[in-house]
């Protein structure tokens, strides 16, 4: 590519170029926010996450050897901890948290926010992880704040509903399960923003547009030198008189 001759082109169609330049900022610009507010085409939206941690009272978690605990029923001795039961617990809870009825009463506390969770695993399951009785509860909110209320709405609402439950069957407070709350929601991430790939690609449409455009209107209107478009003829040779002999 002869660089000298695309950049004389574009300098002789500086006005083509430079109003096609406004036109794709604008362009690319209107891809992402509408005028005169100014306000983004996709609103944005923010999570918030909690890790819970279902357990028993006792932390049965730090005991090397297997305790053993005698419910109230009068049944006999049953394990204490139960890893097999709480992570299936864990599992039950996490379709309660993506149930209406949680999700009802969290958008009572926060209007629009939105929660939802999801059991972890120790690696991950396509590695043929181990399931744990922890789960992550996820709220989502047009603000920052919304999305941390709505995260910590989510997890009122569930240890508010186990409570209740727990109560109305009458269950004695050593049996009952225990949801802790690990990691509370204090930072956010955006989930559904404004994507910059179209954008970029509106640009460089239009800007391709005006330069193919120049160089059309240059092959049409060409202003080549005369020395360019004539080839020079060589000058005739001069002859050298002859000599005449004596």
């Amino acid at each position: 590519m002869d660089f000298r001759l695309f950049g004389s082109v574009l300098w002789r169609f500086r006005g083509l170029v430079g109003a096609g330049l406004v036109v794709a900022v604008l362009l690319g610009a209107l891809t992402v926010i509408k005028l005169p507010s100014f306000a983004p085409r996709t609103p944005y939206i923010y999570a918030g996450r909690a890790t819970l941690l279902v357990t028993q009272p006792g932390f049965p978690w730090g005991s090397a050897l297997q305790q053993y605990a005698q419910p109230a029923s009068g049944q006999g001795a049953v394990p204490s901890g139960d890893l097999t039961r709480l992570t299936a617990l864990t599992g039950l809870y996490v379709q309660l948290v993506n149930s209406d009825a949680i999700a009802k009463q969290v958008a009572q506390h926060v209007p629009g926010g939105r929660v939802s969770a999801t059991q972890n695993f120790s690696i991950s399951p396509s590695y043929y992880s181990t399931a744990l009785p922890i789960l992550t509860l996820t709220g989502t909110g047009s603000t920052r704040s919304a999305a941390l209320a709505a995260t910590q709405a989510g997890v009122d609402v569930l240890t508010g509903y186990l409570k209740r439950q727990q109560g109305a069957a009458d269950i004695a407070d050593h049996d009952r399960v225990v949801v802790d709350e690990l990691q509370r929601p204090l930072k956010t991430t955006v989930v559904n923003g404004t994507k910059k790939t179209l954008p970029i690609v509106v640009f460089l449409t239009v800007m391709l547009a005006v330069i193919g455009l120049a160089f059309v209107l240059e092959n049409l209107r060409p202003r080549l030198s005369l020395a360019a478009i004539e080839p020079t003829s060589p000058e005739p040779a001069v002859r050298a008189p002859a000599r005449r002999s004596a």
